[in-house]
């Protein structure tokens, strides 16, 4: 098999590279991390494994193993993490060098060394050459002949009502609103409210034209015999719960098997960074592309998939979430942070410290008196819903049928907001509740804010001076470098790539190339044109601010001036 002998030599490669280029090492000499490359040498260099070379993988994994135990796992440096890779590229090896006497044998030793892989690539990340390593195991996945059938689609009904207990001061309705624009967006978050934002993403093939409620169309795509780790126990929070790495195919099972049978939840994972094909299926909202970040990385996406009855406890998170609900039904259960004395977070120096001790959806009211001063948000989430919950709100989440649903941005910290934003609450004597957001930029972004401000000045006054070609030159360079400093490289990228946008990408680029080929006037207005088609969004927004601010509020104040800026900006009210 041409692949078979392929995968041995792009393996034993990227061995010898790793252990050349000294991507072992945390410091220059480590006479540990001496010994275990002196032996992947030896085994590299064996013609043929005897009694002595075979062992060698399992005890180079014995010995990474040991070294990511000895600290925290978010401590462990790339090089700790690239010997568990190392040797586990060795194991594969071992399993793949070996000839098979026939083709069943053949199709056993790829499903071994596919998993020996994707547990290193899960546990490790797979820091060095991670994307060579996840390529080569997709196509010896590919590569398999799986006679193995899925059942064709989940069976899903709608569930009737399950309202939270009459236990709580106020049960509260989360608002539905219909495909906010991004201006109205923009307000819903500065207001800190959760909401349901509906038709947003009925578009995405994963809802559509290719439905993840498709389990065989899922396993073709995943690969059956592929990794993917699973939570079992009622939630995180209690003591029983515990992970496991299953493959595909096993999960499905499970997924699709007795009621009775102890459930699996693929929960806040990676999918679409381990399957990339399944990343073709979504399209990131542009909402993550309205608000300033100074990550250039683009939005990471988690997701959540698992039957029914399914819990994540009360919990809060540093940054904004947007979730989307793409398979079946969830129930979400939201508390402001003013309440957060209500649900008794365990304790800072705990790993729960971002978790709630109270169930909130059978609470101990002996136990946990406070909660009976808890106002609770409730919704139920169905195929298309997304749901935005503000920055730390408590939120909990139980399915109501076989769910599959995906998370903006992932728990990596890639928020929609570059840092955790914590609402400043004050609670007046009347007791009404306001909740304050602290928006800070980074120096970065404060540069990128000047040099912006700077090429709309340097292209308003190209046009005062009879469309002088040079100003309007360095204005456009100006603002388009400044963007690109507040919003990142990649974000920048995203925004003006937008299909829905590519009419004013187009004038607005074709309109910078006429100004630079000495075409001023004609290309200001091609740009203007685009520029109105790009931000015309962002209008009200911005007029909204610029009204709060000293003098050019009171200019904007101006009964005509309103009138005229209202009518060019349009109505800045929020829909709900």
């Amino acid at each position: 098999m041409m692949l078979v002998e392929e995968a041995v030599a792009i393996l034993k490669q990227t061995v010898k590279d790793a252990t050349a280029s000294h991507a072992l090492y945390d410091q220059s000499s480590d006479a540990s991390i001496d010994a275990f490359v002196y032996l992947v040498d030896q085994y590299l260099s064996s013609a043929s494994a005897d009694a002595s070379t075979s062992k060698l993988p399992t005890i180079l994994l014995d010995h990474a193993k040991e070294r990511l135990a000895e600290s925290s796992y978010s401590d462990v440096s790339a090089a700790t993490r690239c010997l568990h890779q190392v040797a586990s590229m060795c194991i594969a090896l071992d399993v793949l060098a070996l000839h098979a006497q026939s083709d069943g044998e053949q199709q056993t030793r790829l499903r071994e060394a596919i998993r020996v892989l994707d547990t290193s690539i899960l546990v490790s990340g797979a820091p060095y050459r991670g994307d060579a390593l996840r390529q080569l195991v997709d196509r010896l996945q590919r590569h398999l002949i799986d006679d193995r059938t899925t059942r064709h689609a989940v069976a899903i009904q709608k569930p009737a009502p399950s309202p939270l207990p009459h236990l709580y001061p106020r049960i509260t309705t989360i608002p539905r609103i219909p495909a906010p624009s991004i201006a109205a967006f923009l307000q819903i978050m500065h207001g800190q409210q959760p909401v349901v934002l509906t038709d947003c993403i009925s578009h995405w093939p994963a809802l559509s034209t290719r439905p993840w409620l498709d389990l065989q169309y899922l396993a073709a795509t995943m690969g059956p015999d592929r990794m993917v780790p699973v939570e079992i126990g009622a939630s995180y929070a209690d003591d029983a719960w515990t992970q496991r790495l299953v493959t595909v195919a096993e999960f499905f099972d499970r997924l699709t098997g007795p009621a009775e049978a102890e459930p699996w939840y693929l929960a806040q994972h990676s999918l679409f960074t381990q399957f990339p094909a399944l990343a073709g299926d979504i399209v990131v909202p542009d909402y993550c592309h309205a608000c300033p970040s100074e990550h250039d990385a683009a939005v990471r996406m988690n997701a959540w998939f698992g039957p029914k009855d399914t819990y994540s406890p009360l919990h809060t998170d540093p940054f904004e979430n947007l979730l989307a609900q793409v398979v079946g039904y969830k129930r979400a259960v939201l508390v402001a942070p003013c309440d957060s004395a209500g649900v008794y977070p365990y304790d800072g120096d705990t790993m729960l410290h971002n978790t709630a001790q109270l169930d909130v959806e059978n609470p101990d009211l002996d136990r946990f008196p406070l909660a009976r001063t808890v106002t609770c948000y409730e919704a139920m989430l169905e195929p298309g819903d997304v749901l935005y919950i503000p920055v730390g709100w408590w939120h909990a989440l139980r399915s109501l049928s076989t769910s599959f649903s995906s998370g903006i941005p992932s728990t990596s910290g890639a928020a929609i907001y570059p840092k955790p934003l914590a609402p400043v609450v004050r609670v007046n004597q009347q007791g009404n509740r306001k909740h304050r957001m602290s928006m800070w930029l980074s120096d970065t972004q404060k540069i990128g804010v000047g040099l912006t401000a700077f090429g709309l000045f340097f292209m308003c006054l190209g046009v005062l001076l009879f469309f002088d070609g040079g100003l309007l030159a360095i204005g456009n360079i100006l603002f388009l470098g400044g963007l690109t400093l507040v919003i990142g490289m990649a974000k920048t990228a995203t925004f003006f790539m937008r299909r829905n946008k590519i009419r004013g990408t187009a004038c607005f680029m074709g309109g910078i190339l006429l100004v630079f080929f000495k075409w001023p006037f004609v290309g200001m207005m091609v740009e203007l044109f685009g520029f109105v088609n790009l931000f015309g969004d962002f209008f009200p927004v911005v007029v909204g601010f610029l009204r709060r601010m000293p003098f050019i509020g009171t200019v904007l104040a101006i009964p005509t001036v309103s009138n005229i800026v209202d009518r060019i900006a349009g109505p800045s009210k929020l829909p709900v």
